[in-house]
């Protein structure tokens, strides 16, 4: 299913970008719709101008979202971007001053004040990941400028994609007032743990997620996984090539090494590295006791002593490292490799504590000890 493969690769595919590539898909949407309605949910939006898989976690998880963005106000600004969009025809221009005093009318008085730096730092995010997505196309100038300047201005045209960037609701979504309600309104009328609602939701967790996770022992995903094993490791190499792996407590997709699909661990850079090597160092004390973990194969830490053990590792792997992160220094390159486990869903942050995924125990890695040696000498 390569058209499929191609849809959960992209957030859509845009005629204009591609057209050889759009209508490769659009002339494969037919056989690939009725698969994912019936195993994932999951709708297929076809326009003249772009199609879009329509991707909805099965679990909310900590680290989904947009990574670009770095607080809450970011979502808030990009919502309104989104609302500013829809007054605009397609190929409608527009500057930049107005969408800014548009957003500035829709907070609250006295909330966004553009004479702050940190404000206009925002913006200029939104508007990045606006470029990047290609709802907005810049016309002349930069949004750079307005960093430094409350006043800088620079002209954009309205692509029409914007209309497709949130997902379709089967209902009102004023009636909706918080995640639960959402998550219900998904499935609404159907009984929640059986049949449709619970085969589209673990297909939705092995396609979007890292693992899945048995909570208890009752966990009626992880009874329908074990129940269906084959049929689901089938399902999912008929989209791409990989394997179901299943423990007592885990399952996951594991991906064949020369698989592409989505975002793919570890990446070939020093981060990914450093990762793999803390991966395998918490397996390590997990083995040897100095970890405890519980019945869900979960083991919590306290997030200091964690950040202290990666900076000692570390230091212990420097001379591996790229010259850049031997200058940051132990102490910043730790908490660049905790973001990063965290969002890989590799980790959670509770409080001050550190939730242990039990996917560490499957991903680990080492520098090469003779390579080290040589390097000593």
């Amino acid at each position: 299913m390569d058209a499929l493969q191609e849809l959960l690769k992209r957030k859509w595919i845009l005629r204009k970008e591609d057209p050889d590539l759009y209508n490769m898909v659009r002339d494969s949407v037919k056989e690939i719709r009725k698969f994912v309605q019936e195993k994932f949910g999951y709708m297929i939006i076809v326009t003249p101008y772009l199609i879009k898989l329509e991707k909805i976690p099965g679990y909310v998880e900590e680290w989904m979202g947009i990574q670009e963005f770095q607080s809450v106000q970011e979502y808030q600004m990009f919502c309104f971007v989104l609302l500013f969009l829809e007054s605009k025809e397609r190929e409608e221009q527009f500057v930049l001053s107005s969408l800014t005093e548009y957003i500035q009318m829709q907070f609250q008085d006295g909330v966004i004040d553009w004479t702050h730096f940190n404000t206009r730092r925002q913006l200029v995010r939104v508007l990045k990941y606006c470029l990047s997505i290609h709802i907005i196309e810049l016309d002349d100038g930069s949004e750079e400028g307005f960093i430094k300047n409350k006043d800088t201005e620079a002209l954009y045209e309205n692509t029409g994609y914007s209309r497709y960037v949130i997902r379709n609701f089967a209902h009102d979504i004023m009636d909706i007032h918080s995640l639960e309600d959402i998550k219900k309104s998904e499935w609404f009328s159907m009984e929640e743990d059986r049949g449709v609602v619970r085969r589209q939701r673990v297909y939705r967790r092995f396609l979007l997620s890292p693992g899945i996770y048995r909570k208890d022992k009752n966990n009626e995903d992880f009874v329908y996984i074990r129940h269906y094993y084959r049929q689901i490791e089938k399902d999912f190499q008929s989209i791409m090539p990989c394997n179901l792996h299943l423990h007592a407590s885990s399952g996951y997709i594991v991906l064949d090494e020369d698989c592409n699909v989505g975002t793919i661990f570890p990446s070939r850079n020093t981060i990914s590295d450093l990762v793999l090597v803390c991966m395998q160092q918490i397996t390590k004390k997990i083995k040897n006791r100095t970890l405890n973990v519980n019945d869900e194969e979960i083991t919590f830490i306290e997030k200091e002593l964690l950040l202290k053990w990666i900076r000692k590792w570390i230091k212990e792997n420097l001379v591996f490292l790229p010259k850049k992160y031997q200058d940051m220094g132990e102490s910043l390159v730790s908490e660049n490799v905790l973001a990063t486990m965290k969002s890989y869903g590799f980790v959670d942050e509770e409080e001050n504590r550190i939730k242990i995924n039990p996917i560490c125990g499957k991903i680990g890695g080492g520098f090469d000890v003779e390579v080290k040696k040589n390097v000593n000498k």
